[in-house]
């Protein structure tokens, strides 16, 4: 996503929003580290992520000033809704924090109340100490979920955005379930998925592609292998289109061949076709015999009953018939008891 995927508007809302949750959470400044947060705040896709990177936004209007590597600074400057940034690094090696700190002190940080993003990645833990010391008493809250919060409310172009996303990935789907064949590959099955995902416009998902088969749907999130499939294997596939870095994520299980051919599926839709597909998979089964021994007679198509999940109880037997025990004493209730050996 970049500033030109929404009208400028719909930016200033979103910035609006966040001055007011920084102001009503009791703060001065909230220094936005999550790159989910910088994304839908000022339309950066940037993989500047990989190394520290801030942008310190005021509860009051002032200039947004983008902090990150200075090899990242022409995508900021040209994609995202920054009024300027700052860059560290560059030519010559430079510590990002000492860098910061120049910053913080020319936008006068030290006597505010100053919030933190602390996300579970993408905040190094030897910075957040420094930045940490740097701040002293500044550092005030440590709020993770304020911008999190507002993104839950989604405007009707985000909607949009994510309905396509939607739509690309069972476009995805679809192209899969058409190579799924005995001897095909995971990885020719993963290549049709990722090649329908670029075709049909989505980006590369934030999360890889999980697709196993065979005993290696035991794997929750197995990657995809050489391993070819044969038939009347299952398999299990999760895919993610992002569109505009909106993502919609689908899962499904398949089978080359048996009950999950396309024309077992026709079958359904049909009632005619439907019981002689009932009728098949009843003669798959396995048959069971009474416990006495003989054979029973069921109609053609109909279920066959369970058999015995263990033997029936001593109780469910006459009491006369039961050794070493009297009809007056035997609880028709319980079994009775074993005998000494």
């Amino acid at each position: 996503m970049s500033k030109h995927d929404f009208p400028a508007e719909e930016f200033a809302q979103r910035l609006a929003r966040t001055r007011r949750a920084i102001a009503g959470a009791g703060l001065d400044w909230l220094l936005v580290i999550h790159p989910v947060s910088l994304h839908w705040l000022i339309g950066t896709d940037a993989k500047s992520y990989q190394a520290f990177q801030c942008l310190p936004v005021a509860a009051d209007e002032r200039p947004l000033v983008m902090f990150t590597r200075e090899s990242e600074r022409t995508e900021f400057e040209e994609d995202t809704t920054a009024d300027a940034v700052r860059g560290w690094g560059g030519g010559e090696p430079e510590d990002p924090i000492e860098a910061f700190g120049r910053l913080a002190d020319e936008l006068g940080l030290n006597g505010k109340r100053v919030g933190l993003e602390v996300p579970a990645y993408y905040l190094h833990p030897h910075h957040y100490e420094r930045l940490k010391a740097m701040l002293g008493s500044a550092l005030v809250a440590e709020p993770i979920n304020l911008i999190a919060d507002l993104k839950m409310v989604k405007s009707p172009r985000e909607l949009a955005l994510i309905r396509r996303a939607s739509g690309i990935a069972d476009q995805a789907m679809t192209a899969m379930l058409q190579v799924v064949a005995e001897g095909h590959t995971e990885l020719e099955m993963g290549a049709a998925i990722y090649h329908a995902l670029l075709k049909a416009g989505s980006g590369l998902p934030a999360s890889t592609l999980n697709l196993v088969t065979g005993e290696r749907c035991a794997f929750s999130h197995g990657a995809p292998t050489e391993r070819p499939i044969r038939r009347g294997e299952c398999g299990n596939v999760e895919l993610g289109a992002a569109y505009k870095r909106y993502t919609a994520t689908l899962g499904r299980q398949f089978q080359p061949g048996g009950a999950g051919a396309a024309g077992d599926r026709a079958a359904r839709r049909d009632p005619r076709r439907l019981r002689r597909l009932h009728r098949r998979d009843q003669a798959r089964r396995p048959r069971h015999h009474p416990a006495r021994g003989g054979k029973a007679r069921h109609r053609r198509g109909r279920p066959r009953p369970l058999p015995h999940a263990h033997p029936p109880a001593t109780a469910s037997r006459p009491a006369s018939r039961r050794p070493g025990a009297s009809p007056s004493t035997c609880s028709a209730a319980a079994p009775t008891p074993s005998r000494p050996g």
